[in-house]
């Protein structure tokens, strides 16, 4: 009899802090809009709810433009007046061109990849050659060559992005691409497939490595931004060189796999974040471990850079919480918490005084990096199955946001 008091004793204390919070977030709720709501400027309904297919958020044209990509349907809008470009309907999520002023996808059922002008929504190319549905579709590092792929008529195909023109072919037989890269020479494609990680020759179409041999394909495979380096990750982080095709480093240390890793715009440093509830900075060069990032209270999903790599921020997807770190000592500088839910998105702005963050609750934050304090708070859009996507516009004084509730918003700060 005393246990099962006790019993309802601990339930009735956890209902009670579970209503307090909730009261809190309604407050806070209450108290933002009444704040800010004045400071949403635009807001567009892009689709109803958005399926399993997701979301994407760009920013071109020096900021001029944004494009969107909810649920299959691409659209490039006027960031001043939000007047609508483009809209384009059964396309696979979009790639911007490395000087960010071309937009690449494919059609789901034509099987062909088009380029558009991001100013004008003008179609620039149509490349068809695919026989069926294009998984994906990527620009090389210099622009001047797109590389597509398709499981189902098991080829990679290089072309030609001024003329359209198909440049070679590569005949996978029973691998069935699921991604494919190219590195910055031009001459080599790294493909992911059902069958495990492998590289291209491309003037000889023959394999001249392959990494792994097993089936998965949540892998996530990149080239470092100079294109010296290829990555890949499967429960560590394995590292080669582009010019010898060898293992470089993996990047070992974490107890558990690692979820998430990103490569500095400087291609000095690689992040991962692992479910042993810690991120870490590697030297990319030598694969030596130069910080451990402890004491997140759950697992950190998602870290982001500042442009000058100076700092690092992580977030946490069910702890609640956000860390900014000096990435040259590994110094925690400010623990962001709240009562928020889990943490979709953070992002700096481009001079790293702020710090961006979405979480599920459709809530928006910008902090001060300089003494994390909370500057504003804006109820965003409704979020359904935990996607957002939340950006600083380059001007510093909008933000963009896009979930998969179907809704654009645009804010002033």
């Amino acid at each position: 009899m005393l246990r099962f008091l006790l019993i309802v004793l601990q339930r009735l204390i956890s209902f009670k802090k579970y209503y307090l919070t909730l009261q809190r977030r309604k407050n806070s709720g209450q108290n933002s809009m009444n704040m800010d709501k004045e400071k949403l400027i635009h807001s567009i309904r892009v689709q109803e709810n958005s399926s399993f297919k997701g979301i994407d958020l760009q920013i071109g044209c020096d900021g001029k433009r944004i494009v969107t990509w909810d649920d299959n349907r691409l659209d490039i809008w006027d960031s001043d007046n939000m007047q609508n470009l483009l809209s384009v309907a059964s396309v696979i999520k979009p790639v911007l061109s490395p000087e960010r002023k071309r937009l690449l996808s494919a059609t789901e059922e034509g099987y062909s990849i088009c380029l558009f002008d991001i100013a004008t929504g003008a179609l620039l190319q149509t490349m068809e050659g695919h026989t069926n549905t294009i998984r994906n579709a990527h620009f090389s590092m210099d622009g001047k060559a797109i590389v597509s792929s398709s499981i189902w008529d098991n080829t990679v195909r290089v072309w030609d992005s001024s003329s359209g023109q198909c440049l070679h072919i590569l005949e996978m037989d029973e691998i069935s691409p699921t991604n494919a890269l190219m590195d910055a020479s031009g001459n080599f494609i790294a493909v992911h497939s059902f069958s495990g990680i492998s590289v291209w020759d491309i003037r000889t179409k023959q394999i001249i490595v392959t990494y792994l041999n097993h089936i998965d394909v949540d892998e996530k495979i990149v080239f470092s931004p100079n294109g010296k380096q290829f990555a890949y990750m499967y429960v560590d982080v394995h590292i080669w060189d582009v010019d010898s095709w060898t293992m470089r480093c993996q990047l070992k240390g974490h107890s558990k796999p690692a979820n998430f890793m990103v490569y500095s715009s400087d291609s000095n440093y690689i992040v991962t974040t692992s479910y042993d509830k810690t991120a870490r900075i590697w030297d990319a060069h030598t694969g030596e471990c130069l910080h451990v990032l402890e004491g997140h209270g759950g697992w950190p999903e998602r870290a982001v850079f500042s442009n000058d790599q100076t700092l690092l921020a992580t977030g946490c997807g069910d702890a609640h919480e956000i860390y900014i770190w000096e990435v040259a000592t590994g110094r925690c500088l400010h623990k962001l918490q709240g009562d928020f839910p889990r943490v979709l998105w953070i992002d700096f702005n481009d001079d790293g005084s702020r710090l961006l963050s979405a979480t599920k609750d459709g809530m928006l934050r910008v902090f001060d990096v300089a003494n994390g304090s909370c500057l504003h708070v804006f109820k965003g859009s409704k979020v359904c199955d935990n996607r957002m996507i939340a950006k600083f516009l380059p001007d510093g004084k909008r933000i963009v946001t896009i979930s998969d509730e179907g809704t654009l918003n645009v804010w002033q700060i």
